[in-house]
């Protein structure tokens, strides 16, 4: 599979993300609404597996409609880091309030926050359509893509993230919980994708 390659990042204060120089040209085509569009259901898209915690953790659910996006991926560089920091050091005013490094300090729910009001957030549907679309933006190896999405669990707004890989020629995908303490080491450059950043 064509190997995608970063270059230095735009955002010099990022201490854990760069832009990926080629991935311009990614989109996500427009989804209409409609039942069984979860990943649980994506087994044609996911032959390598898909957790079974898609079910288990309320997330089998419809998806609804949305538009043509044209996303962004980012790669690891420099520090260790956990899914919860990764997306906050895309949140501009986190950024420019506790910089990168203060981000990794700050409570989950300061930075749900600040991912909402910022729209990094994906349906499921869509990460599925992401993966039909770009497949050559896949990470190769089983290194991790990962995708930020949330769902009414229980009455509750819950943040979760999917992390998308190639084993064996295989795809494959898991979940995550934002508040996951696994930290992701930057030698393997697992990659985040993200909805258009303004």
């Amino acid at each position: 599979m064509e190997q995608i390659h970063s270059m230095p990042s735009q955002r010099n204060s990022n201490l854990y993300l760069q832009p990926i120089s080629n991935s311009k040209n990614l989109t996500i085509s427009a989804c209409s609404r409609g039942e069984k569009t979860s990943i649980a259901h994506a087994h044609n898209i996911f032959p390598g597996g898909i957790d079974r915690d898609f079910v288990q953790w309320g997330c089998d659910v419809p998806q609804r409609a949305t538009a043509t996006v044209y996303p962004e991926m980012y790669e690891m560089h420099n520090l260790q880091a956990t899914v919860k920091t990764m997306f906050g050091s895309l949140c501009p005013d986190l950024v420019q309030k506790y910089s990168c490094s203060g981000i990794s300090r700050l409570g989950l729910h300061k930075i749900q926050r600040s991912l909402k009001s910022n729209g990094l957030v994906f349906t499921q549907q869509q990460i599925i359509r992401f993966v039909q679309e770009n497949p050559k933006s896949i990470h190769i190896d089983n290194y991790g893509t990962f995708f930020l999405f949330t769902e009414i669990v229980e009455m509750v707004e819950t943040y979760f993230v999917a992390r998308v890989g190639l084993y064996y020629d295989k795809l494959q995908v898991g979940i995550l919980r934002l508040s996951s303490t696994i930290k992701w080491s930057p030698r393997y450059l697992h990659r985040v994708v993200v909805p258009p950043l303004v």
